[in-house]
């Protein structure tokens, strides 16, 4: 079987509590932001060179911004106001997530962490959410361990405000306890966010990956997503910056037969998704559903 999936256009992600910057964002190396009500905002990397002013005055650059723990930034909280603008000093603009949510954002202080390099994270506590940011191609979550219900751990391709919102759709959801415990989802997003279902002990561990072939057992779910894509109905058009531009797997099974189920939103007809088996091919473009 083959499939083959592809990131179309990016621009800044606006949703109705937070905004999603990256490096691609900056016009004249600067970007606003809104902060109407308060805000907090996080980063993925320490720097000097990227900032943030108002009317021309320094507040911080990225480095206050993260803190202590490059692992699990802190953040730094803005007072309401206009005229917040994310500056770079930096040709080219480096890499970067820039995440600003409202004071009246659903699950405002949930749990932040950011991966290095090769270096993974495992998220443990007692929080049922946690966001994740990550310049990387694609982010791969493995161990999960918990007393899940039935359909959690659940990922979205959002900061931890919009998780909640019934216009947004999970990138991944597990089946099963087991399925849960022994899957490795591979989620192509600068920005995604685990929904455990429940406060109480639970962990997972999360690696910065190049994308490429995700694991697969017959046991097991495997996540195959548009770089870039989002998952809320109200964004529009907008998508993440990916340095991915396409997603292709190949796979073989022995099965006496393939049930097909696919719901799918706004494919262009250039780059629809494609789905080979043997010699049958099956395009899914502009919005629809699919059984057979």
């Amino acid at each position: 079987s083959l499939l083959t999936l592809f990131a179309v256009y990016e621009a800044r992600v606006t949703f109705q509590y937070s905004e999603v910057l990256q490096a691609n964002d900056l016009v004249n190396n600067a970007a606003s932001f809104n902060c109407d009500n308060g805000c907090k905002v996080y980063v993925d990397m320490r720097s000097d060179k990227l900032q943030i002013t108002q009317n021309g005055k320094f507040i911080a650059n990225f480095g206050d911004i993260v803190g202590n723990s490059s692992f699990a930034p802190d953040g730094l909280e803005l007072p309401a106001g206009k005229n917040y603008i994310l500056q770079s000093l930096k040709q080219p603009n480096p890499a970067f997530v820039f995440y600003a949510v409202s004071r009246k954002a659903p699950n405002y202080g949930a749990y932040v962490v950011t991966p290095q390099g090769t270096v993974g994270i495992t998220a443990t506590g007692q929080g049922r959410y946690f966001t994740l940011l990550s310049s990387f191609n694609a982010i791969s979550y493995t161990a999960f361990s918990g007393s899940f219900k039935t359909g959690y751990p659940k990922i979205y391709s959002t900061g931890f405000d919009a998780v909640g919102d019934a216009r947004c759709s999970p990138v991944y959801q597990a089946r099963t306890q087991y399925t849960a415990e022994q899957s490795t989802p591979t989620i192509f997003s600068p920005i995604m966010t685990v929904d455990f279902g429940y406060v109480g002990k639970h962990s997972v561990t999360a690696l910065q990956k190049d994308g490429k072939n995700p694991p697969k057992t017959s046991s097991t779910s495997t996540v195959y997503m548009s770089p870039g894509f989002v998952g809320c109905s109200y964004v529009g058009g907008q998508v993440y910056y990916s340095n991915v531009k396409s997603v292709q797997d190949n796979f073989a099974m022995t099965a006496n037969s393939l049930d097909i189920n696919a719901r799918y939103n706004a494919l262009t007809t250039a780059e629809p998704v494609r789905f080979q088996v043997n010699n049958d091919t099956l395009d899914f473009s502009g919005t629809s559903s699919f059984a057979r």
